[in-house]
Formats: C-alpha cells, structure tokens, sequence
C-alpha cells in the first residue's frame, strides 16, 4: 500500500481521542508493529500522548499478565482472539490485571456472548470496540459510556471519519438495512503499489469513496454494526446468509472458546454453513448439540450443518482467523463462487 504521512497522522490523532488514552497511561503493546493496528492505531497515539509503552513480543498471554502486573500497566490493545487466550490462560487472574482500566480491541467483529464473559472477568475495564482496516485506520468506535445495549455494535463512526453504508450502485440505504461500507477523507490510502486494478476496485466509483468490502447496517442513533466481509457472504439457494449471526449463536455455549463459520458445497443450495469450533479446556460439547443450539437461535436454514471441532483455528500474525484457508478443503475440485 501506499499511505500518505498525512493518512497516518490522521489515523494516530483520531485514535489520541477516541481511545481514552491520557499521558498517565502504561501501555502495553501486544500487536505486531509490521500491522497498522499495533504501530499506527495503538503505539502512534500512546506516544503522541506521552503513555509509557511496554513492548510485549511475541504474543503470550502468561507473560502479558505478567508484564501487567510487573509494570502496573493501565492499558492495552488486542484483537478478540488474544483475549479468549488470555481469559482461558491457566494463569489467568482478575487480581494481577487488577491495574488495567482500558482495553482498545479490533479486527474482528466481537460476539456479545463473549464480550459478556470478558466484562465479567474484567469488571475493573472499559471496553473500546474500534473497527477499520489497514487502508483507512479506524471507522467507527464504541467507547465504555455507549449504552450497554449497543455491545453488538462497533459503534459510531469515528473522530473526522466521514462513512456511508450504501448499495451495489453507491446510494445509502435505509436505517436497518444491510449495505457495505464506504469511506473517504485524509484517512484513507493513496493507492495499492503498483496494483492499478486492485487500486480501481477498492475506488471503483472514481470519486473519492473508498469501498471496504464490509458490510453493516445502521441504526437511528448512527451506531454500525457489522454484519460480515463480502467474501464470507453463504448465499444459499436465494438466501444470504452472514457467518457472524451463526457465530454469535454458537458463542452462546459456555463451552465454546473460538468458532469460524463459512460455506461448503452442496449439490442442492449451492453452499450451506459449516463451522469449526475450538472448545475451551475442560469444557465438553457435541457437534449436534451445537447445531441444534444453533437452530433454536437463528432461522433454522442458517443452522451450520456441519460443525467439526478442531483444536486450533489458523490466524494471521494480528490474530485475524484465516476461513480462506479452513474453507479450501471443501471446495477442492468444486466451482466456488468467490
């Protein structure tokens, strides 16, 4: 990518005001600084406000505790898997974290059942749901003072961020109704280097707009929710299904640590959902109870039907689950549709 110093000023000072970061802050640095969210969200606006930051690399979720409670540290940012690893880590302690008060997270959208578990296991912490790719920087935020039941949400668009959710033509569409994501400002990348066709796709209207390829709704107060990628859209039979609805279905088991829902082939639909699921250490649940507590939650044609229990799901180096790399088995010697 090619990203102006004045995109991630931009970027650095929208995180300085939406984070509830102050110069009194111990940062904990847990990202990876070669990803825009640990070096451009996260350590960019902790310096810019004179945080103290410690750096913690790798990721491990026994020696974050520990740093925590080494250096007393008040803050941090993570992605949502690097906080299942930490509330499911043997050493685990509300008392050792008991100095946090701020945990920015991103990457992926945050299911309400665990973010219930994480504010259960961390009563002391405010929560900041920040959403944007390494194009723009942040779009939207979700800070602690939200109303509770906005948790579903990513919140309201950011600080100087301008954001529409429109159709396949470029027109907004209602409150409530689903669209992608488009954005355009100071925030935003100049161009893919030397990928002038991926640069044309991303601004494919010519006029500024830049298309995220995520799509989300909106409702009458402004807060956004996401609803999936496009790429991840299940369109079964006439009917599109979001992976993230199921996944919030299956996090509603006690038992389930981590899941990734995607589409498989099917000689009739087309695709119907599938789902991987990691279960948390000593907890125990069967691929049919899970299907059917699925069911019980969302129309029943969006059950997964088939749920595998693995023991790892793939991530990228910022923890992002890899479903490219789960759903290719399926597809191998199949016309996938994306």
């Amino acid at each position: 990518m090619v990203v102006s110093h004045r995109a991630r000023y931009a970027t650095t000072v929208t995180g300085a005001i939406e984070f509830g970061l102050d110069e009194r802050d111990i940062a904990i640095v847990a990202a990876p600084l070669f990803h825009a969210a640990g070096l451009f969200v996260w350590l960019q606006p902790a310096i810019m406000l004179g945080c103290t930051c410690v750096m913690l690399s790798p990721w491990d979720a026994g020696r974050f505790i520990e740093q925590v409670e080494r250096h007393r540290a008040t803050a941090t940012f993570l992605v949502p898997t690097q906080l299942v690893d930490l509330i499911s880590h043997h050493e685990f302690s509300a008392a050792r974290l008991a100095t946090l008060r701020n945990i920015g997270y991103a990457g992926a959208p945050m299911p309400v059942a665990l973010f219930d578990r994480l504010q259960a296991a961390l009563p002391q912490v405010g929560f900041v749901e920040n959403y944007g790719m390494s194009e723009t920087g942040p779009l939207t935020v979700r800070r602690p003072f939200h109303p509770h039941h906005k948790r579903a949400s990513s919140g309201r668009p950011a600080h100087n961020v301008e954001l529409r959710i429109v159709d396949p033509n470029g027109r907004d569409v209602p409150n409530g109704t689903v669209g992608e994501v488009i954005t355009r400002g100071d925030h935003v990348l100049k161009e893919y280097f030397d990928d002038p066709e991926q640069t044309a796709a991303i601004f494919k209207l010519g006029d500024g707009w830049l298309w995220t390829g995520d799509m989300a709704v909106r409702d009458a107060d402004g807060f956004i929710t996401l609803v999936d990628r496009s790429k991840d859209l299940i369109i079964s039979g006439a009917e599109n299904i979001y992976p993230t609805e199921i996944e919030n279905a299956l996090f509603r088991h006690p038992a389930v640590a981590e899941c990734a829902v995607f589409g498989i082939p099917d000689d009739h639909w087309g695709e119907v959902p599938a789902a991987h699921v990691v279960l948390r250490a000593g907890m125990t649940a069967t691929p049919e109870e899970l299907i059917e507590l699925a069911a019980g939650i969302v129309a029943r044609y969006k059950r997964p039907r088939l749920v595998k229990l693995v023991d790892h799901l793939p991530k990228t180096a910022i923890g992002k689950i890899q479903k490219n790399l789960i759903r290719e088995p399926y597809w191998q010697g199949r016309p996938r549709r994306i």
